[in-house]
């Protein structure tokens, strides 16, 4: 519950389709998705 999200795939997708591991890789990056632990109301992230 740290905000990490694992992805995984098989050896063989990996070795014989690389593109498309790397495309799915690529399209979740930029999935927005929520934050699983939203800030208390009244704090805010700092931004360094």
């Amino acid at each position: 519950a740290e905000g990490y999200k694992v992805l995984r795939f098989w050896d063989n997708e990996v070795f014989n389709n690389l593109e498309s591991v790397l495309e799915f890789i690529r399209d979740d990056l930029l999935t927005p998705h929520p934050n699983p632990n939203p800030l208390p109301q009244g704090e805010r992230e700092n931004n360094f």
